[in-house]
């Protein structure tokens, strides 16, 4: 139970979001030219998805915000986030002051983050995934296997076990990936969290 809860937290992210993950470089096309590249990925019109590209991302606090309501008085924020640098998680800020952003005094929810961590996704092709962790020797390591679904229509769907996230992909340029996620219907974030994006940037090995 503890260690599905943790994938779940990793999983906001992009990712989890959760913390998610799509990749720079294009997929080979065949000499018939029947597939097609689309803003860097492969595109097979038969199955209606997009191809991952192999590689892997880190989710970065650089770009990456929430909004987030008070669901007793409806008043919504914008926060930023901070790396807490003892154990990785994602400390919601002030985008004004920089300061932390008290969730209990301004939303009454009674915790210090909104379940975001340092993640790295890692994509093994088509259809498989890994969510990735830091070790103590910070070494990223495997935490966990999944799959994936990208659809033209943009969405990407990620499944870890009994985990599904379903997430939004705003942007991706070749140097910056874009999330963003709305489903929030499960408690504790059930109406703290509206909408979450998340950035990711290509780790060069």
């Amino acid at each position: 139970m503890e260690k599905l809860c943790t994938l779940k937290s990793a999983l906001w992210a992009g990712l989890m979001l959760f913390g998610v993950v799509v990749f720079t470089g294009c997929s080979k096309s065949d000499d018939n030219n029947d597939n097609k590249n689309n803003g860097g990925f492969h595109v097979d019109h038969e199955l209606s998805e997009l191809h991952m590209p192999v590689g892997e991302w880190a989710a970065t606090t650089n770009g990456s915000y929430a909004i987030v309501r008070n669901p007793d008085t409806k008043k919504t924020y914008t926060v930023k986030f901070r790396v807490n640098a003892k154990d990785g998680r994602w400390i919601p800020i002030d985008p004004n002051t920089g300061k932390d952003f008290n969730l209990l005094q301004n939303l009454n929810y009674n915790a210090t983050d909104l379940g975001d961590k340092e993640h790295h996704f890692y994509i093994l092709d088509r259809s498989n995934i890994q969510l990735l962790k830091k070790d103590a020797e910070g070494d990223w390591i495997l935490e966990s296997k999944g799959e994936y679904t990208y659809t033209l229509k943009g969405m990407l769907t990620l499944y870890f076990g009994n985990v599904i996230r379903k997430i939004e992909v705003m942007r991706n340029d070749g140097y910056t990936l874009e999330f963003k996620e709305t489903d929030f219907n499960t408690f504790p974030l059930k109406g703290i969290v509206l909408e979450k994006y998340i950035y990711y940037k290509p780790v060069k090995n």
